[in-house]
């Protein structure tokens, strides 16, 4: 043991960052002679030797520079043998994940961690593939790395996966790699993901806008809704006069629609922001009359439309769109509707509901409506900080009156069909 003298300075110990959670520990320790004092140069100085230690994580190197600071001082050398962090096994990657989709939910909507949870198994199994990993051993942190990424990419192209799925599951394990690697010391082993994402990431999908449907397109796809699909009717025309997401009609409850004043109060959206505004929009005096009737003789309290809505959790949302898909490709059949409107060949899933959407903003366009009217109407964010912030739907409240009053009614009649000789005319909803 060496023994400190008095001449000894506090001990300098300094700390280098090597990347990939290792961090190499510096300091100089005296240099013990052969009475057991420390030994000194010709010169009288005492002589040190420089020293090193290379540890894994945040909490191991910070219990090592203490160690080495305790040893300094009290013997004057530090014996790493008898103080050596034990090595660290890397992390289970799937765990990982794991946790990461539990941090998902809290910031993304249930959809969306739904789609993540996909991506991750995708990735899990074609890595085990890749890497020989066995079913039940665990999948190291270690295996991270950009030519795996590209890997699983190649091997999700060549299955034949759409290029909006790849580009979104290679994305999910990026941000994966990188929520991981920002706390080393608890993923131990996660390797730096790349500074720029593009480096692994394939090309993303690039989409080209539909046409939008006409009036006369949309009042085609009601026509052809079957009599008895009195419910799909009804959303159809709150959808066509109001411009509002299907989600959004189905949340609509009795108490948010007011005949006599002719509004309707929209309290779910595509954002958090919209969600949050609970909008009152004022709707067209064609859509108020049938609402009227619609709910008569319906109490004050309760969904708009049950049969479609919350309360019923049996039917999807594939199931009640099968409604719209049928009645636009009669439609369509008929020469009465575009397909490129409901169904656009550049994408793999067609938007049967959302045409009316497009036809609600591509009226307003046609008829002149300025775009902080329409976005007001259908929930955009404004376009300019003054639109967000200081131009509101009080603001614009009696162009919004003006705008909704432009379209026209429903036309039930549309041409005559001819059905074995006989005139054959379409009858809109009860």
């Amino acid at each position: 043991m060496v023994m400190p003298s008095p001449e000894v300075a506090m001990p300098s110990i300094s700390v280098q960052d090597l990347g990939d959670g290792r961090y190499k520990v510096r300091w100089r320790e005296l240099l013990p002679g052969d009475t057991g004092l420390p030994e000194r140069g010709a010169d009288g100085r005492i002589k040190r030797r420089a020293r090193s230690l290379v540890v894994h994580g945040k909490a191991s190197r910070d219990e090592a520079v203490a160690r080495i600071r305790r040893a300094l001082l009290d013997e004057g050398e530090f014996h790493p043998a008898t103080a050596a962090p034990a090595p660290t096994p890397p992390a289970n990657l799937e765990l990982a994940a794991l946790e990461w989709l539990d941090w998902k939910k809290t910031r993304c909507k249930p959809s969306s961690v739904v789609s993540y949870a996909s991506h991750m198994k995708a990735f899990f199994e074609i890595a085990r593939q890749l890497e020989a990993i066995p079913a039940q051993a665990p999948v190291a942190a270690t295996v991270l790395s950009r030519g795996l990424v590209i890997q699983c990419v190649r091997h999700w192209q060549g299955l034949g996966r759409s290029e909006s799925w790849v580009y979104s599951a290679a994305r999910s394990v990026v941000d994966l790699w990188r929520w991981a690697s920002d706390d080393p010391d608890r993923f131990y082993g996660i390797p730096l993901p790349p500074r720029d994402a593009k480096a692994v990431l394939p090309r993303g999908p690039v989409y080209v806008a539909p046409p939008a449907p006409t009036i006369a397109e949309i009042d085609a796809c009601l026509r052809h809704l079957p009599p008895e699909a009195e419910e799909s009717r009804r959303i159809g025309v709150t959808m066509r006069f109001t411009g509002l997401r299907v989600s959004q009609v189905l949340a609509l409850g009795l108490a948010d629609v007011d005949t006599q004043a002719a509004t309707v109060v929209v309290r779910t959206g595509r954002t958090r922001r919209e969600e949050a505004l609970a909008r009152t929009i004022p709707i067209s005096p064609h859509l108020a009359a049938d609402m009227a009737r619609w709910f008569e003789h319906r109490d004050a309290i309760g969904p708009a439309f049950p049969l479609w809505g919350r309360t019923n959790s049996s039917q999807t949302a594939a199931s009640r769109s099968q409604a719209f898909r049928a009645a636009w490709s009669s439609a369509t059949q008929a020469g009465e509707a575009r397909r490129a409107v409901w169904d656009p060949p550049n994408r793999k899933l067609a938007r049967p509901q959302h045409g009316f959407r497009a036809a609600f903003q591509a009226f307003m366009r046609s008829k002149g409506v300025g775009d902080e009217v329409t976005d007001a109407l259908v929930g955009h964010a404004g376009r300019s900080v003054r639109e967000r912030h200081y131009a509101g739907p009080e603001s614009l409240w009696g162009r919004m009156v003006e705008a909704v009053a432009l379209i026209q009614p429903v036309d039930w009649v549309g041409p005559k069909h001819r059905a074995g000789g006989k005139v054959v005319e379409l009858v809109g909803p009860r």
